[in-house]
């Protein structure tokens, strides 16, 4: 038997009994109760970290991308950022197959990633409170 693990919800505490000390089940309440700043520095870190790896397949790519510079991994993070946030594109855009698919994945996780922003920062609003001194 595991021992109890404490779970503070605001001013009250709860103890739950027969569970890991981490549940993924427990990521959305975790997130919610994140500080601002946490939750900021958390979902910057996610967001900055997917245009890290798209930026890789970007690079990997080759010529998949039109007028990025070859080896330039600063050209493909930016390129990777404009996708994700569906900014639309200036004068680099996909010009292979392998570049539309990876496109294509970007575009979904960005906007799959709005979807989820807004599920988070809609209770975060909902529930905290002002201090008043």
């Amino acid at each position: 038997m595991s021992k109890p693990v404490s779970v503070r919800a605001g001013q009250v505490e709860f103890l739950k009994v027969n569970t890991e000390r981490w549940d993924w089940r427990d990521a959305y309440q975790w997130l919610l109760a994140l500080s601002w700043p946490r939750f900021a520095l958390f979902i910057a870190s996610v967001y900055v970290g997917i245009n890290l790896i798209f930026a890789t397949l970007y690079s990997l790519g080759g010529n998949s991308i039109a007028y990025l510079k070859p080896g330039s991994f600063v050209d493909a993070f930016f390129f990777s950022v404009q996708t994700l946030a569906t900014v639309g594109y200036g004068h680099m855009y996909p010009q292979t197959i392998y570049g539309h698919v990876v496109t294509t994945l970007e575009i979904i996780f960005g906007m799959f990633g709005l979807a989820v922003m807004t599920g988070l920062i809609c209770p975060i609003f909902a529930t905290h409170r002002a201090h008043c001194v």
